[in-house]
């Protein structure tokens, strides 16, 4: 309907599926917002579709050149929204059931409040989400909220793929995000690369970010190749992260074959991250080959990470080949890790390093495993070597260089068996 918004309000508007918007740049109700905006009780169901920057509402937000502010309050996208981009453009769409891109903003807040996606989100490309496609570089303190949201459409694509959102890049310096009584029950997939696929944001590679989950939950199906999560695919690169999960859940099934997690599929690598999540039950469905957990795929290659993980539930039966856990899947991070009040209730069966809370830990430089008052309930197998109630396999080297693991009234409830190798009550310590 419009080429640019700045300083407008929209009301109580229907763009009608009897419309359609095509271009390089495309949205239904403007291709580009460059300032203060505010649109409410906004319905479209016109198809939208383009090379790049697509959404069902706005192609792209950009270029704000002062601290300005956009907000949705009670709209809906009932349409398909479609990247066609090839050739220059076959790599990155940046396509979004609300908002195609976010670029170049300075110090912007944006708003979703009681806000739907309904609409299909697809593309040949990466970086496309059920409610933006990509934040991208060049953007500085910017503040996001979601609350009352949900997404229920299919979102397709070929890695950075979210519920929420794609992709927020490594150009963007400073972002917090906050979603709050949100829900995906949309149908996630990677295709192709098939990477950075999750219920909510696809992949996080933004330092200085800050994202938090408040009472949401994932009950659509997330498949992929590589970086699978109920929530977050992948977590990468970054310094000075920091994530909270509060009562949250994850329902449906998590389809991939290395690094899938009901909550994150892999952090790695970071530095001075800090994760604290509390009130987390995973009961999805699971099929995977290797690094897989309840929570988290993999934390690999981290310094001075700190993990707080308590009150927390795994239902999630795992089934692979090597490095499994109800909780996490392998850890190879400097880092202080806290589990307290949690509960492994899934049976977790492979070949090597199966733990019913950690499949493998390789942590060095004096990092610090505590878990208390928390329970493994499932039968824990491996058919060949290293399996154990809660952590499958120590590496001896982790050993070597201080690592200290406290157990303080836990208890191993379910049993711990290997084929061919060594099974443990508590942990395993790998000697080689």
């Amino acid at each position: 309907l419009f080429c640019s918004l700045k300083d407008a309000t929209v009301e109580n508007l229907v763009i009608d599926s009897s419309c359609s918007f095509t271009g390089r740049y495309a949205g239904a109700l403007s291709v580009l917002v460059a300032g203060s905006s505010t649109v409410k009780n906004v319905t479209n169901t016109a198809a939208v579709s383009g090379t790049e920057r697509v959404g069902g509402l706005i192609g792209s937000m950009r270029d704000f050149e002062q601290p300005s502010v956009v907000s949705f309050e009670d709209c809906v996208n009932g349409a398909n929204v479609t990247g066609t981009g090839t050739g220059t453009w076959s790599w990155n769409n940046y396509v979004g059931g609300f908002i195609g891109d976010v670029y170049n903003v300075k110090g912007g807040t944006v708003s979703f409040t009681e806000c739907v996606n309904e609409g299909n989100v697809t593309s040949r490309a990466s970086n496309n989400g059920g409610f933006i496609g990509f934040i991208q570089n060049k953007n500085e303190n910017v503040s996001m909220s979601f609350s009352g949201c949900s997404n229920h459409g299919s979102v397709n694509g070929t890695s950075s793929i979210g519920g929420f959102i794609g992709d927020i890049s490594s150009g963007t310096v400073i972002i917090n995000m906050v979603f709050s009584d949100c829900s995906n029950d949309g149908d996630i997939t990677g295709s192709e690369m098939e990477t950075s696929i999750a219920g909510f944001i696809g992949s996080i590679s933004s330092d200085n970010a800050s994202v938090t989950f408040l009472s949401c939950s994932s009950h659509g199906s997330v498949s992929g190749k590589n970086q699978v999560g109920g929530f977050i695919g992948e977590i990468n690169n970054d310094q000075n992260v920091k994530v909270v999960v509060s009562d949250c859940t994850v329902h449906g099934s998590l389809t991939g074959t290395k690094y899938v997690g009901g909550l994150f599929g892999y952090v790695s690598p970071n530095a001075n991250m800090e994760i604290t999540i509390s009130g987390f039950l995973s009961d999805a469905s699971m099929t995977c080959d290797q690094y897989a957990g309840g929570l988290f795929g993999s934390i690999s290659s981290g310094k001075n990470i700190t993990l707080i993980i308590s009150n927390c539930t795994n239902d999630i039966a795992i089934t692979g080949t090597d490095r499994l856990g109800g909780i996490i899947g392998s850890v190879t991070s400097d880092m202080t890790m806290s589990l307290s009040n949690c509960i492994n209730n899934g049976n977790i069966s492979g070949r090597t390093y199966i733990g019913g809370f950690i499949g493998t830990f390789g942590g060095s430089q004096e990092s610090i495993v505590t878990i208390s008052n928390s329970t493994n309930n499932g039968i824990v197998h491996g058919t060949s070597n290293l399996a154990a109630g809660f952590i499958g396999s120590i590496s001896f080297s982790s050993f070597l260089q201080s690592i200290a693991v406290n157990f303080m009234n836990s208890a191993n409830k379910g049993t711990a068996s290997a084929s061919n190798g060594m099974a443990c009550g508590f942990f395993c310590v790998d000697p080689l």
